[in-house]
């Protein structure tokens, strides 16, 4: 057979783990011969012979990249090791394998890539950006991408690979982030919010502090070993809860906290808890009594001698009114409940709603609309009235407060999706709830709404960005949807076809077999602002329908499927 020729672009390189020199293990500097084995004689072409450095690893570059070779190590006083059939990578063109992608909390990338070409050692660098918190590095030849981010969208990011002799690769990735909402984000802060979260000072397994993680840090605490409530580590599907006595246990208010509730015009409290067997008398969770006395301004309870083992919510405008509250329909007890009660004292008002259900209301109540008295509580307290004759019996997972703002329909039902799924309790939700199937996420207001301004939202996808809307050269998007909210129509698997052209897109719902609810397609601006609607129509087991409209190369959209 003829000689072939043997330079080119190709290159062979001894490198950790597996390819360096050694004895025993032991990397150790040795001969390495690159030769090239006649098919038809055997006969064996030295085409190059190196030294491997002290630490086992050596490089032979300038060969044929489309020739396999025996390379073999030469140690002296030991026996040679030979490799029939190595094929030299290319050092004029690195390539990769492997992928990047969103991972399952949608707050990064998951995978690596392996690298091939181009000469090690190389290095990355960031041409379009990544999601804030996202940074790319390169371990031997695996690249990955470490980090999470609260940046929400769909991010178009370019990395570049570069290789010790300057040859380089650029690496598109996308990244969809979904950033989980929690009552920080309200409209208007909490200003007492206890959770799993919120830090305990543990005392022989029972709490002496449970540490407030709102801004004011006014932490409860208890001196008294004996009144101090047990600590339970994974009291709710793995999440920690204390649990209260019914006979002894509370926390206590510091004083700075006295003043939260004075001169407002409204209070409104998130509770979840479970309460112990049944009782005829008030059951309080929170409590924080008038200015003047131990009577309550706002107490939260899980029973009350009127609505007895129901969650209720009662409290007084003034100093000197007679209470006022609601209580919810139904008893509950040895149940996990979410609970939210309102007082609105500039409407004489109150409410509850439990478990995410529509409220129950009271009007009229007190002696007259406004403001609190201008006085400070007495007393504040987790578990007990403030003269401690009356006790809550059960276990506590998070307790927030909220002063002077009611949240709004959408923002309440954001607490309850953000509770029933922290805690495990999404089944809890009214079928209709739109945190039903998927817990709240920070992004464009417009894409996940309440039920009280907006139809059920099936599912939305962060749609596309730079030259995949608008681009003209004609389509350009297939497959493009990663879905970000399961929806009644929706489970693991399914999802969303989109092709797009210089000015609209079509839409493709698949795997909804049949179609059970009427549905239409909103594409939204990147500021939520609605561009345009389509009924969807069923055809063959999947929703069809063109969403027509100008689109901006470059611009950044989003699609949500609703009920129509």
């Amino acid at each position: 057979m003829t000689v072939p020729s043997f330079s080119g672009s190709g290159y062979l390189a001894g490198e950790s783990p597996d390819g360096l020199t050694t004895v025993v293990g032991v990397p150790v500097s040795a001969t390495v011969q690159v030769l090239w084995r006649d098919p038809d004689t055997d006969e064996e072409h030295l085409v190059a012979s190196t030294t491997s450095a002290g630490d086992g690893s050596w490089q032979v570059t300038g060969i044929n990249h489309e020739i396999e070779y025996v390379v073999r190590g030469i140690k002296s006083g030991w026996d040679d090791v030979t490799v029939v059939g190595v094929t030299p990578s290319r050092m004029d063109v690195i390539t990769t394998t492997g992928t990047l992608e969103t991972n399952e909390e949608r707050s990064g990338l998951s995978g690596s890539l392996l690298i091939e070409g181009g000469l090690p050692p190389y290095s990355v660098s960031v041409i379009d950006p990544l999601p804030y918190g996202l940074s790319p590095s390169i371990d031997y030849r695996t690249l990955t991408v470490t980090g999470t981010s609260e940046d929400w969208g769909r991010w178009n990011a370019t990395l570049r690979i570069t290789a010790a002799n300057s040859v380089t690769l650029d690496v598109p990735v996308t990244v969809d982030i979904v950033t989980g909402w929690t009552p920080a984000d309200l409209t208007t802060a909490p200003q007492l919010w206890f959770d799993d979260e919120s830090p305990v000072s543990d005392v022989s397994g029972s709490a002496s502090q449970w540490d407030d993680q709102s801004t004011n840090a006014w932490h409860f605490t208890q001196g008294s070993s004996g009144a101090m409530p047990t600590i339970n580590a994974s009291g709710l599907n793995g999440r920690r809860t204390l649990t209260f006595d019914g006979s002894s246990d509370f926390l206590t208010a510091p004083v700075g906290a006295l003043g939260a509730l004075r001169n407002t015009t409204a209070g409104w409290c998130l509770v979840v808890y479970n309460a112990a067997g049944t009782s005829t008398s008030d059951r309080p969770i929170f409590y924080a009594a008038v200015g003047s006395g131990s009577g309550g301004r706002f107490a939260m309870e899980a029973g009350a001698p009127s609505a007895q083992n129901r969650p209720f919510v009662y409290g007084r405008r003034l100093d000197s009114d007679s209470f006022g509250g609601v209580g919810h329909g139904s008893a509950i007890t040895g149940a996990w409940t979410m609970a939210l009660g309102v007082l609105d004292f500039s409407s004489r008002t109150a409410s509850i709603s439990v478990n995410g259900s529509a409220p129950t209301t009271a009007t009229g109540l007190w002696s007259g609309a406004g403001n609190t008295s201008n006085t400070d509580s007495t007393g504040m307290r987790l578990g007990s009235s403030t003269n401690g004759s009356l006790k809550f019996g059960g276990s506590v997972a998070a307790v927030i407060v909220g002063v002077g703002s009611i949240p709004s329909g959408a923002e309440i039902d954001r607490l309850f999706g953000w509770s029933a799924w922290r805690y495990g309790m999404p089944s809890l939700l009214p079928s209709d709830h739109p945190f039903r199937h998927e817990a709240p996420y920070m992004a464009t207001p417009m894409l996940q709404q309440s039920l009280a301004t907006a139809p059920v939202v099936l599912g939305f996808m962060a749609a596309v960005s730079g030259s995949d809307v608008g681009a003209a050269t004609g389509p350009a998007v297939t497959a493009l949807g990663t879905w970000f909210n399961g929806g009644p129509n929706l489970s693991a698997g399914q999802g969303i076809e989109v092709i797009s052209d210089s000015t609209d897109i079509t839409v493709t719902l698949t795997a909804i077999t049949p179609p059970d609810t009427p549905a239409r397609a909103v594409l939204l601006d990147h500021e939520g602002v609605p561009i345009t609607t389509v009924t969807l129509t069923a055809s063959g087991g999947d929703y069809t329908g063109m969403v027509a409209g100008e689109l901006d190369d470059g611009a950044v959209y989003y699609l949500r499927i609703e009920a129509a």
